[in-house]
């Protein structure tokens, strides 16, 4: 992010966010133009942690490395993914960005231990008013959905719920947002301007260390229009060795995709226009077709080999060479795609 986009890269990301008929890349640096940007950039890259539990180390956030991870491969991240990349389209229209640094606290009991800081930020100042502005499009079910100004601790509003920022000693400032009719604390956020060999250590750390919930628990989230999306599958409570070197593929969909603004069933973080394969990345290789077959894995059961040894012992019906599924198998989301 201590980059701007080229002007081709600025183009695609337009596309890829669905704002290429609105904006171009003479677009001028004012707080329209920056909400049109998070607004396109909410409903079309969603929020994911399929690299980490795949054991993919994220660890380079380089503009042009991040382009091609979002933009030409058509797929998701989290925030330092995220907000990285809104970051270099951000400094390609000449916004001045600051990357900042927090401890996340949302859902944190009274009196827990701090957190690392491994949540990014943007503090974002347009040049015609000097005003900064927060912008956070990578904190997954509850991001940020609209810029909000940094100096207010008035409530602000955005497209989903209310926002505020409550001031801290030593300039530290605590985000909340307003849900059912209280507000929750999300995360605490530095003063001190970040660089980017730091976030690559920090996004290197929450992609690799065995206790971090980004490599425990497949997550995703999408913030469409006036709803949000989430899906959390907790596959790994505890994981006391690797992921194996060719991991498996998988369809990670969205729980009933036509409430959150997606047209047609199947619709997921990603869209290819056939079923079932929207959010498999693009570098890793099918398995021939006519090899492909479909299991679900039961929750908390010995993973999806245990369930494919499982699915073995039913029995087909005769003559049909089939396998009947179990109807515990139909239990999650999360489809597999193995080879029997």
């Amino acid at each position: 992010m201590d980059t701007a986009m080229t002007v081709d890269e600025l183009r695609a990301y337009f596309r890829r966010i669905g704002v290429a008929t609105v904006l171009d890349t003479h677009s001028a640096p004012t707080l329209k133009t920056l909400e049109t940007v998070v607004a396109g950039h909410n409903r079309n890259i969603p929020f994911e942690t399929l690299d980490p539990v795949l054991g993919r180390p994220v660890a380079d956030l380089r503009t042009g490395t991040l382009v091609e991870k979002l933009v030409h491969r058509h797929r998701g991240g989290y925030c330092y993914e995220q907000n990285g990349l809104i970051g270099g389209a951000l400094l390609a229209l000449g916004y001045d960005v600051t990357a900042l640094t927090g401890r996340v606290v949302w859902l944190q009991p009274d009196g827990a231990c701090p957190t690392a800081r491994t949540h990014l930020a943007l503090a974002v100042n347009i040049p015609s008013t000097d005003e900064s502005y927060l912008v956070d499009v990578g904190f997954g079910g509850q991001t940020l959905s609209s810029p909000i100004r940094l100096d207010r601790e008035t409530p602000q509003h955005t497209r989903h719920e209310r926002h505020r920022l409550i001031s801290m000693p030593d300039g530290w400032r605590r985000l909340e947002a307003e849900i059912r009719g209280s507000w929750q604390p999300l995360y605490v956020l530095g003063p001190d301007a970040q660089q980017r060999i730091d976030l690559e250590v920090d996004s290197w750390y929450v992609s690799t260390h065995p206790e971090s919930d980004f490599v425990r628990n497949l997550s995703a989230a999408l913030a469409v229009f006036w709803r949000r999306g989430t899906q959390v599958h907790r596959r790994h409570p505890a994981r006391s060795r690797p992921v194996r070197s060719q991991p498996r593929h998988h369809d990670l969909r969205f729980p009933d995709a036509r409430r959150f603004g997606q047209r047609g069933p199947g619709a997921v973080a990603r869209r290819t226009g056939r079923r079932g394969t929207d959010a498999l990345p693009r570098d890793e290789p099918a398995r021939p077709a006519a090899r492909r077959r479909t299991a679900r894995a039961r929750p908390g059961v010995g993973g999806f080999d245990a369930d494919r040894r499982h699915r073995r012992s039913l029995p087909g019906r005769p003559g049909s060479g089939r396998r009947r599924l179990h109807p515990r198998q139909r239990s999650t989301g999360l489809r597999h795609r193995g080879t029997q």
